[in-house]
């Protein structure tokens, strides 16, 4: 299935009064500025107004649509709205831009060519007949790397790898209370730095490490540093590597610690960790429970689909928290994208 975007929402300034006129035709509010004509659907602005007032509690515009009036309400409701979430930090549950009102209109020519090369560098052709660029995959998810990143990512291969900074796995390790005799898993193993650190954290460990890149594993299993941490006879550490898609690959056993950066890649994150958190040992009276620690896109924080607010939900029921890392966390590994981390103690 392709994948659509059409460059069409825009955000821009309040407009001088005697700028806007009525197109009761088209139902829609129309103005002028030196960028060029930009349009409002009537009902359009109605709703986000009604949106942002249900959100702060308050009452909603009364004059009637498709008026000045009309207008100049919601216009004030979208700035008190602004006003309100910079206070308290909170998210408007309305479909809004970050300025809170997108107007629809076509971009003058300079915005639509800075737009076009960042939309063709993310993968997008322009169809004439769609009037729209085209993407092979999901456009979606490739917006969505660029709203999180500020630029166009390119995955280093196929497989969406970015190697977690020691830094950050230093983090996960230390916070995660490794113990001797442990059951760890790695999801998705990369170049195995994840699986030194926890070697390295505790003796006796039973670490179950998976990649679906079939050339790492063989680099893995003839890494010597690997080799020499990993050694039941010394160490009493074992590994067992394992080239396979984690979200198919079935498992029997539950594991007390999870240390995961997953790929990103049309929400990606989110489905391993749903199904790392089904594999996360259930704490008992006398017993420890699991414990996950994981890189996420920061993304998972305010996206409104289905599957991000039930993650969400499902993460606050277990009692997890998210941390947002430091702006250019990963930059050592080649992106610029926001991240959080993840921390469930069962």
């Amino acid at each position: 299935m392709k994948g659509h975007w059409r460059p069409n929402i825009i955000a821009t300034r309040k407009p001088v009064m005697n700028q806007l006129k009525i197109d009761k035709l088209k139902q829609q509010y129309v103005f002028t500025q030196d960028r060029g004509v930009f349009k409002v659907g009537i009902a359009l602005l109605a709703k986000r107004a009604k949106a942002v007032a249900q959100w702060m509690g308050v009452v909603e515009p009364k004059s009637k649509a498709g008026s000045f009036e009309h207008y100049t309400e919601c216009m004030a409701m979208m700035e008190k709205g602004h006003q309100y979430a910079k206070r308290t930090g909170l998210q408007c549950t309305g479909n809004l831009s970050p300025q809170l009102v997108g107007y629809e209109g076509q971009l003058d020519r300079r915005l639509y060519t800075n737009t076009n090369k960042v939309l063709e560098a993310a993968g997008g052709k322009w169809n004439r007949k769609e009037k729209a660029h085209i993407f092979d995959g999901s456009a979606e998810g490739r917006i969505d790397d660029i709203i999180l990143s500020g630029s166009v990512v390119v995955p280093k291969d196929d497989f969406n790898f970015f190697p977690t900074p020691e830094k950050i796995i230093n983090t996960m390790v230390t916070s995660a209370n490794i113990q001797d005799g442990d059951r760890v898993l790695e999801p998705s193993c990369g170049d195995g730095r994840i699986v030194k650190a926890v070697a390295k954290a505790a003796k006796n460990l039973n670490i179950v490490a998976v990649e679906l890149d079939e050339k790492r594993v063989q680099q893995l299993n003839s890494d010597p540093e690997i080799t020499s941490l990993v050694n039941p006879e010394f160490t009493g550490t074992s590994l067992e590597l394992v080239n396979a898609d984690f979200l198919s690959h079935e498992m029997d056993e539950k594991f007390d610690v999870i240390i995961m950066n997953p790929p990103f890649k049309n929400k990606a994150d989110i489905k391993h960790t749903n199904r790392a958190l089904d594999l996360l040992l259930s704490g008992g009276v006398y017993t420890q429970g699991g414990r996950l620690r994981g890189i996420l896109s920061a993304g998972v924080l305010f996206r409104e689909d289905a599957l991000t607010k039930a993650f969400r939900e499902r993460v606050k029921l277990l009692g997890g928290s998210f941390t947002e890392l430091e702006d250019k966390a990963f930059k050592e590994s080649g992106t610029m994208v926001k991240t959080v981390l993840l921390e469930i103690d069962l």
